[in-house]
This record gives structure tokens, C-alpha cells and sequence, in this order.
């Protein structure tokens, strides 16, 4: 039986997730799984600290000198408040890179208080406000390091996602990963 997670909020159920799970060893042997082991699923997001790390292992973190907020940005999704819009716009800085260098778009803040205050100032969402930036920018980042252009960097045949795969299958064991 698959591990269920309820989310809720006082009383209200506001979601229900299904988990798969397989727990193994030091010698990659499962020791417990629950649920369908097979299962194959789109990772999104989670996926955000492998390719930080890949960014990391190839040296451009440190050639663009992004500091320990940078890359933090890198690993996760944010609210799109102006500290995490700060920060991306602090990395696409250093990278001699702007907003148009982008290729995740744009979209409001899901931070209620910022996209409030945003439309009431008759403001348009920008793709530092995207909850991926700081994971955009690491990828940019890397697409300059790696000496290759940044258009494109999101096409699953550019060097940059070459690397991130490369990466991920070398730290996963896997030789083929569903792309």
C-alpha cells in the first residue's frame, strides 16, 4: 500500500499525495519499499539539488562566485519575495547575464503579500518572480562555465543538460534515465 500524505489546514484536508518509496543499502540492495517500485514519475523540482550539484562538481558555482544564498536559490523553489528575487537578479549579475538570458518565464509570486502588492501597482510578473530562477540561473551559470551559449539551455541536447544527466546518472547508478 502506497504511504498516503494528507495536508491540511485546521479541520480541511487540502490535499492527499501518494508515495512510492524503496529504501536501500550501502550496496544499493532495497531493504523496504511500499507502494509500486517500479512506478516511473516526472521528479520536477526535486530534481533541483542534482543539478545544483552538477553545477557545483563542473566548477561554475565557484568561477561565477556565487555565495552559499546563490546557491541555496539553486536548490530550491522559491515564493517569488524580493529577498529570492534579489538573489537571482544578484547571480545573473555576476554571470554579466540579464533577465532576457532567462528561458523559464514568468509568472506572479506565489507569495500572496508580494503578488497582491504587485498588482495593485499595476506590476508585471518577470521571470525572477518564476520559482525556478535561482535553478535557471545555476544552469546558466554552468552554460557559461562549460564555454557554450546560454540559448537553449533548457533543449535536453544543449552541453548543460548533457552535464546535469551525466551527473545524475553517475551519482544514481542508472545508465538509462527516462528523458
Amino acid at each position: 500500500m502506497p504511504i498516503l500524505c494528507r495536508v491540511t489546514r485546521g479541520e480541511l484536508t487540502e490535499s492527499i499525495h501518494v508515495a512510492f518509496a524503496v529504501a536501500i543499502d550501502e550496496t544499493g540492495q532495497p531493504f523496504y519499499s511500499t507502494g509500486d517500485s517500479q512506478y516511473l514519475t516526472c521528479i520536477r523540482s526535486s530534481l533541483k539539488p542534482f543539478q545544483a550539484a552538477a553545477s557545483v562538481k563542473a566548477g561554475a558555482v565557484k568561477a561565477a562566485e556565487f555565495n552559499d544564498e546563490e546557491l541555496a536559490l539553486m536548490c530550491a523553489s522559491h515564493k517569488g519575495e524580493k529577498i529570492h528575487v534579489k538573489t537571482a537578479q544578484s547571480m545573473l549579475t555576476k554571470l554579466g547575464l540579464t533577465v532576457d538570458d532567462y528561458e523559464c518565464g514568468s509568472h506572479f509570486p506565489s507569495d500572496t503579500l508580494t503578488r497582491h502588492r504587485m498588482i495593485r501597482e499595476d506590476k508585471d510578473a518577470q521571470p525572477l518572480h518564476n520559482n525556478c530562477s535561482g535553478n535557471h540561473a545555476g544552469m546558466l551559470a554552468l552554460a557559461k562555465h562549460l564555454g557554450q551559449g546560454t540559448a537553449n539551455y533548457i533543449k535536453k541536447d544543449h552541453p548543460v543538460q548533457r552535464t546535469i544527466l551525466k551527473y545524475v546518472q553517475d551519482v544514481s547508478g542508472l545508465e538509462t534515465i527516462p528523458t
